[in-house]
């Protein structure tokens, strides 16, 4: 009797968890972002970081960039399980930003004893997503931040010890700060967050430019060997025979093109306000061949037409 009890249980519990597994559903995608640093070199020469291209609202100043690498972070604000010191998953994710050109400036005046010493000012911005789950359009929204600056004091001239050793001159104090507004994520399964828009108002010493900037990640290097411009380097496939060993490891369905200033790949669309920016195919033909920029060439040097 126990014995045919404990398998009527058995049973029991099989078909309920065959009816669980039925009624499941995949989880809800939280507002997050991809991560990645902003200064991190890898193996293969990318860098772990977002190419964020700048476009200049209103007038343009002397001080104007026309992009960076941005490094992003994401974390749940503590406040869950028993203790209280677990995430707590029902609040908003926080958002962190790291801009290259500050953080690269901070370790460049460490390296000569010049910080900035208000424990204030931070090289980075944070930021909680207004909601924890993205809109009907899959936007996540960071309205503002924290934002992120320094002021690093001069640093002083150095005399030549002689012998044809000429010294170094004073280097000026340097202040900069950037006030992010408005970034959106997109956010699917698909997608991460690896790609934004954002509103950025910089300050560089006494010059201040508002500039809306779209950005995706990885921030991949487009600069063929002669140092210029390259779009066949944004592709998704590789191109042994045409010196293209590897393809650019960005998401296939962003239209993706060589920014000639940066030299890095960057998103091609008219409007950097809204997203996404997908266009699948973009570098295919209807039978999923390369074409385009990104044709494949054959053994023997002709470049294909991929058509």
């Amino acid at each position: 009797m126990k014995i045919q009890t404990l398998g009527w249980l058995l049973g029991a519990v099989a078909l309920a968890s065959a009816g669980s597994i039925v009624a499941c559903s995949q989880a809800a995608v939280q507002c997050t972002v991809g991560h990645a640093g902003a200064t991190v070199n890898l193996p293969n020469g990318l860098v772990n970081g977002y190419s964020a291209k700048y476009t200049v609202k209103g007038t343009a100043a002397a001080c104007v960039e026309e992009g960076d690498i941005v490094g992003f972070e994401s974390y749940h604000p503590p406040g869950g399980g028993d203790d209280g010191l677990q995430p707590d998953f029902s609040k908003p994710t926080i958002m962190a930003l790291q801009a290259s050109s500050l953080e690269n400036l901070v370790r460049a005046k460490k390296k000569k004893a010049a910080i900035d010493e208000n424990v204030d000012h931070k090289s980075y911005s944070v930021g909680p997503f207004s909601t924890v789950e993205p809109d009907t359009s899959a936007i996540c929204v960071v309205p503002t931040l924290v934002p992120a600056q320094k002021d690093i004091p001069k640093v002083d001239a150095v005399a030549g010890m002689g012998g044809g050793d000429p010294g170094k001159p004073e280097e000026p104090a340097t202040s900069l700060k950037y006030e992010w507004t408005n970034i959106k994520m997109y956010v699917t399964a698909a997608v991460p967050g690896t790609q934004f828009t954002a509103d950025l108002h910089y300050t560089k010493d006494a010059c201040v430019v508002d500039y809306q900037v779209i950005g995706s990640w990885p921030a991949v290097p487009c600069g063929d060997a002669d140092d210029k411009p390259s779009d066949a380097l944004c592709c998704p496939e590789a191109d042994p025979n045409g010196g293209r060993p590897t393809g650019s490891g960005i998401n296939p369905d962003f239209p993706m093109k060589c920014d000639p200033g940066l030299l890095r790949c960057v998103l091609d669309t008219p409007d950097a306000t809204t997203l996404p920016v997908l266009k699948p195919g973009w570098a295919s033909n209807a039978d999923g061949v390369p074409t385009g920029v990104c044709k494949l060439t054959p053994a023997g040097g002709s470049t294909s037409t991929g058509m």
